[in-house]
């Protein structure tokens, strides 16, 4: 019963995952790497941050290796984290393609995860927050990453996440926010994708404003 009870637990990610994987064959059939409007910019900071892991010259401001090794201050400014992380997914896939096949499955994972855990905290039945998740896995706003490498795509996958904290504030009466959770989580946002975590954050105010007239313990919340 309990064996029976984890595969039931475990078939909404398999089933994402599958999604996503069919999302990728057109990528995988043809064996091409995508250029979108904003690889070029993406695939020098990711560059530079492998570069800087395989030769252990760290250089936290400065790209020394992509950027035509011009010294420009970037990763420092944009996601700086997360491009060590990319930096070193392309270092282990060790080509564009495979690197671009293993971040797109990534963010359609994280995605439909991360709203099929939203569909579910506002009591939709699992069938249909799985239809919504997998709905949500093919709007522009995830996909584009795959098509077009647009960054966005990453800020988008892990929005649900925020706006589960947003749930929280007004459901839960007694313990309406996780400091450790809402901070993690607006942390992760803002290292990933700037316009995303101020999005984000903006799409918190009501929540706090409807959980703070609602709440018995004002002082505290």
């Amino acid at each position: 019963m309990s064996k029976y009870y984890r595969i039931t637990k475990l078939k909404p990610f398999f089933i994402i995952a599958i999604f996503s994987l069919l999302m990728l064959l057109p990528q995988i059939y043809q064996h091409s790497v995508i250029i979108g409007g904003d690889a070029i910019f993406h695939m020098n900071r990711f560059y530079d941050a492998a570069m800087q892991i395989k030769t252990g010259h760290y250089n936290y401001f400065l790209s020394n290796f992509g950027f035509q090794q011009s010294a420009r201050i970037v990763n420092a400014l944009y996601s700086p984290v997360i491009a060590y992380i990319a930096g070193l997914i392309l270092l282990i896939a060790n080509s564009w393609l495979k690197f671009e096949l293993i971040t797109s499955f990534f963010i359609f994972i994280i995605s439909g995860l991360s709203m099929y855990l939203l569909a579910t905290k506002i009591h939709l039945s699992k069938t249909y927050a799985l239809i919504i998740s997998l709905l949500y896995i093919t709007t522009t706003s995830v996909s584009w990453w795959s098509v077009s490498q647009s960054f966005t795509s990453w800020g988008s996958a892990i929005m649900p996440l925020l706006l589960l904290c947003g749930i929280k504030m007004i459901s839960n009466k007694k313990h309406p926010i996780n400091v450790l959770f809402l901070a993690l989580i607006t942390s992760l946002l803002i290292q990933t994708h700037i316009l995303s975590s101020l999005i984000g954050v903006s799409a918190l105010i009501p929540f706090v404003v409807a959980g703070f007239i609602q709440s018995n313990i004002k002082k505290a919340l």
